[in-house]
């Protein structure tokens, strides 16, 4: 994999968060708070699913990069 999931997904993630916030802004400036309420849950969606592939991404792969074992050397003396 040459890309991260975070990059590889920035645009639909970008345009979930921009137009949940959108819709959230107008709904609420013309007192629809239900509508409101949607638009906010799906620009928090996509702050959590941003999160989510991040951490994803920065996790260590393997067991070696977790605990820092490099070619099976005995740590105990």
């Amino acid at each position: 994999m040459k890309t991260s999931l975070l990059r590889r997904f920035r645009w639909p993630i970008f345009v979930v968060l921009f137009s949940g916030a959108h819709v959230a802004g107008i709904a609420y400036l013309y007192g629809d708070s239900d509508t409101a309420m949607y638009g906010l849950v799906a620009a928090l969606f996509a702050c959590a699913v941003a999160v989510v592939l991040n951490s994803i991404d920065e996790s260590p792969k393997t067991i070696e990069e977790k605990y820092g074992i490099e070619n099976n050397q005995n740590t105990e003396q």
